[in-house]
């Protein structure tokens, strides 16, 4: 039993089955415990899958095994290649799943042809972890979250924008092209809308300032709000809560705000701890020891 689980675990390695592969090496390790082959190799698949800081954990708790067995090259090749400098693949494995080397101004696709919100990453990983699908939005300033939503209502003054995005946005989406959107959002009853999305090129403070007149209970989605503090400040002071989301966007080589704005009837549509999905790369860890009383 000891050798067929080695022995397929390697068999697994080779042909690109991973994760079956771990699972051979786990039973291995767990009928012989001390043997530093077998932990060896299920360390260096850990680093091959991307799995640094487990195979980090697992090395220095398996320390004083390889110590035992006086195998100090096989623990000081792993701890050469698990050095701190690996932290920058996964540095660069981020930055490169934002789209931050693949973007240039003024796209917002991917190869896949998928959108990709121009909002921070650290307000788009709360996002995902909220439930939207049955939420109506306004979006101003069009593309940007047209997947999460039941319906989203979208509109563009930019004529080759709403072109270039008019054939690949998705049945829920009423797009329109306006030639001003203050004028348009007077004449709109926003309490039709869940959600606003403010993200146009145009005078933010005058439409927030319109949002508080017209005591919007919803919830607003201010973009690159360290630019608009007045704007926001029109909503803070008729009774909205900013929460700041600091962080990175494809495109921009700075860090940038958007703010989620909401009033204390509308929390619990934003906070709610029960999360849909995780961001790419978050650890999560079901059956948690230490969370368990």
């Amino acid at each position: 039993m000891l050798i067929a689980n080695q022995r397929m675990a390697v068999i697994n390695e080779c042909f690109g089955r991973h994760e079956a592969a771990l699972k051979f090496y786990e039973k291995a390790i767990k009928y012989h415990p001390l043997n530093t082959a077998f932990i060896s190799g299920y360390i260096r698949l850990n680093i091959k899958m991307g799995n640094i800081d487990e195979a980090r954990m697992i090395l220095n708790r398996c320390e004083n095994i390889f110590k035992k067995a006086e195998d100090s090259d096989q623990y000081n090749s792993l701890a050469k290649q698990l050095k701190p400098e690996r932290k920058l693949e996964f540095f660069y494995k981020y930055l490169e799943s934002l789209g931050i080397f693949d973007y240039k101004e003024g796209e917002r696709m991917t190869s896949g042809s998928k959108i990709t919100p121009l909002l921070t990453n650290s307000f788009l990983g709360w996002f995902e972890t909220q439930g939207w699908e049955n939420k109506t939005l306004l979006e101003l300033g069009s593309g940007s979250s047209t997947l999460y939503f039941a319906k989203v209502i979208s509109w563009e003054t930019n004529k080759s924008w709403f072109t270039s995005l008019s054939d690949i946005l998705p049945a829920n989406v009423e797009y329109k092209l306006i030639d001003g959107i203050s004028h348009t959002f007077e004449l709109f009853d926003i309490d039709s809308c869940d959600v606003i999305l403010l993200d146009c090129a145009e005078n933010r403070a005058i439409i927030a300032k319109e949002i508080s007149e017209r005591s919007f209970n919803g919830i607003v989605f201010f973009d690159n709000s360290e630019w608009y503090r007045n704007g926001v400040t029109f909503l803070t002071k008729s009774g909205f809560r900013e929460i700041p989301f600091f962080g990175l966007k494809p495109v921009e080589d700075w860090v940038s705000c958007t703010s989620v704005l909401y009033k204390d009837t509308s929390a619990k549509d934003i906070l709610a701890s029960g999360w849909k999905t995780l961001p790419e790369f978050a650890k999560y860890m079901p059956g948690n020891s230490w969370d368990i009383a």
